[in-house]
């Protein structure tokens, strides 16, 4: 349905049928003179003429705004002012106003009054005429009609030539009628709740992403425009399920993100893309939002039914820390409410922080393939050091990129938090559900991808939701440390789905944490530095299901073969499970490399001397692991 506000006005000269084109008929008429151009003489300020003009207003053509439910209705009131000014745009004192309440042939009258800078009426000299004051801008609106039509509703009369003057009387204009443009559209919001009821709202939050928001103009003679990324506006603190809003500047194409706060403090969040969504006049296409329209965009609250990686809050006053400031591209978090209605979105580049209450989920969308500051080209493999005390225990890791140290970007909340679902938004951004069960959605593209993010962090598995980490295709230590000291206790089983390892790719990655039973490994053969220190100090861990039957060869091991379980049970409690895959070989030994050089009593690893190191040892490449903080706990039992 369309809905016109074509705010273009008639200003028809009152004119007396004899009077209005003679010629000079007294001393007093003024015609053919030229306009005093200069900085009027104090003698002439504060002079004073009057006007009388006629309001004409057609079918098509709406002035003052009344009703709004299915159109805005024309009333001229004698609350209106009309200003005038010369022909340089000066503002005259004074100002016009209607002499009753009618919608056409309404008669305005007034007068204006000579300034130091405007120029005397004079035949031939010009008018012009704006609408309904003298400053422009659409900051302030309360979402009420009233205060639109007296305040916001600004228009802009096409210019008049001055034809006739007798004294202090103006008595002829030309054109006749002086047509009025509006300068805005004109929307209603109208505010739905999920369930479609009338939702009361205190506040909305208009926001583009453009910047084509005008705030205000500096003048009404070709002004210059102040844009804005936003439009702010306070309501009655009762609230109001319909508010009128002037919007200039909204252009086709335009998204626009729609905060409306609730009576109860609850913000929703809605976006609208201008000329396919939420428009009731058709004619929006191809133009965006047209001054002298009327549109009305129905809010209701949009929920969002994602399984994107989410941080859920379990108590009040969480503050989600964010730093992202070791990746190239922002990311984006959409904070839902507990009912999963959108509640705002969030753009963070750098460091930053998002705020939760009870049941308020962050989900989280980004476009990079590695979230580590020089982490290394793909291929480019930098060095992992770890730092021992003198009895081999693990002290500290850390990462060295290929050029320098690098930087990683976490997701920490101030207090305990559910951590769950698809870790793979962060690299598909919002299209990663499309990709889910392809190539892409399976495959990370940077090294250290997730390394270190949620280290330290007080998050926890969900009692219902899972967190996935569905790669089989990973880069090389892509989850290093990525839940070192957190709250997990428990995961999937399937948790870990890739059967190719990658240098590093799961280091330390449950480092410290309560968990008691492993995700099963399903990887057959195991390279370097893939499960060191995965599960050292989990105090409460118990059972390892584990498929390894190979080690990759290598330097880091006098015997040939890279070090890949370094102190990987260190810690872990002291009896529990090791479930080995049907196939693997029955002879697990004793083996490591100061049993079977029993005169060495040091080892050189990353530069550092060590007394005593304990990782995975071997008699064969068939027998993978050894007994000890290296292999499979001692007192553990083993089974098939």
């Amino acid at each position: 349905m369309k809905k016109f506000l074509n705010k273009i006005c008639a200003l028809a000269t009152l004119l007396a049928t004899g009077a209005a084109f003679t010629a000079c008929s007294s001393d007093s008429d003024i015609t053919g003179e030229e306009p005093n151009n200069g900085k009027n003489p104090a003698a002439l300020v504060g002079k004073t003429y009057n006007l009388t003009l006629g309001v004409n207003k057609g079918d098509d053509f709406t002035r003052s705004l009344q009703g709004g439910d299915a159109d805005l209705t024309a009333l001229w009131t004698p609350n209106d002012r009309i200003y005038v000014y010369d022909e340089g745009w000066n503002l005259y004192g004074g100002s016009l106003k209607p002499t009753e309440s009618k919608p056409t042939q309404c008669p305005v009258t007034g007068t204006i009054t000579l300034t130091e800078n405007t120029t005397e009426p004079a035949v031939n000299g010009t008018l012009h005429f704006a609408f309904p004051r003298t400053t422009w801008d659409y900051t302030g609106q309360d979402g009420t009609l009233a205060t639109l039509a007296k305040k916001y509703d600004y228009a802009i009369g096409e210019t008049a030539t001055i034809t006739a003057i007798k004294g202090t009387e103006i008595t002829g204009t030309n054109p006749s009628d002086v047509m009025f443009e509006s300068q805005q559209a004109i929307v209603r919001f109208d505010f739905k709740d999920a369930n479609g009821a009338d939702l009361k709202v205190k506040a909305l939050e208009i926001f583009d992403n453009n910047m084509n928001i005008v705030n205000r103009v500096s003048a009404f003679n070709n002004g210059t425009e102040t844009k804005f990324n936003m439009l702010n506006l306070t309501f009655a603190s009762s609230g109001l399920s319909k508010a009128f809003v002037a919007l200039r500047g909204v252009q086709e194409g335009d998204e626009l993100t729609l905060t409306a706060t609730a009576v109860d403090g609850t913000p929703y969040t809605r976006v609208v893309t201008i000329n396919t969504t939420g428009l009731s006049d058709s004619e929006a296409a191809g133009n965006g939002l047209m001054n002298g329209k009327f549109y009305v965009i129905t809010f209701a609250p949009e929920v969002i039914e994602d399984d994107a990686l989410t941080v859920e809050a379990i108590t009040d006053g969480t503050n989600v820390e964010l730093d992202f400031s070791h990746c190239e591209s922002p990311i984006t978090v959409k904070v839902l409410n507990p009912d999963n209605t959108l509640n705002r979105i969030v753009t963070v580049s750098g460091a930053g922080g998002v705020f939760l209450n009870e049941g308020q989920k962050a989900l989280f969308y980004g476009y990079n393939d590695t979230y580590t500051k020089n982490a290394g080209d793909p291929g480019t493999e930098g060095t992992y050091i770890y730092q021992y005390d003198e009895d081999g225990n693990i002290t500290g890791v850390s990462y060295q990129g290929p050029t320098s140290s690098p930087g990683s970007c976490s997701i920490i909340p101030t207090d305990e938090c559910y951590l769950y679902n698809n870790i793979m938004s962060l690299t598909n951004g919002f299209e990663w559900k499309s990709k889910e069960n392809t190539a892409e959605g399976k495959t990370l593209r940077g090294n250290a991808t997730f390394a270190g993010m949620f280290k330290g962090a007080p998050v926890k598995q969900h009692p219902t939701k899972p967190l996935v980490l569905p790669a089989t295709n990973l880069k090389m230590g892509c989850y290093q440390q990525m839940l070192m000291n957190t709250n997990f206790s428990e995961v999937p089983a399937k948790l870990l789905p890739a059967e190719t390892l990658q240098h590093f790719c799961y280091s330390a990655m449950f480092y410290g944490t309560p968990l008691v039973k492993s995700p099963e490994l399903p990887a057959t053969k195991l390279v370097k530095g893939c499960y060191n220190y995965m599960f050292s100090s989990c105090g409460n861990l118990n059972e390892i299901t584990c498929s390894a039957t190979e080690i990759e060869t290598g330097t880091d091991d006098p015997s040939g073969f890279n070090i890949c379980t370094a102190n990987w049970t260190q810690g872990v409690a002291k009896t529990g499970t090791f479930h080995l895959v049907e196939g693997t070989t029955d002879n697990i030994t004793v083996a490591n490399y100061f049993a079977t050089n029993p005169s060495e009593k040091e080892y050189v690893y990353n530069g550092t001397t060590i007394k005593k190191i304990d990782y995975m040892g071997h008699t064969s490449p068939g027998v993978p692991f050894a007994i000890g903080t290296g292999g499979i706990p001692e007192d553990w039992t083993v089974t098939k």
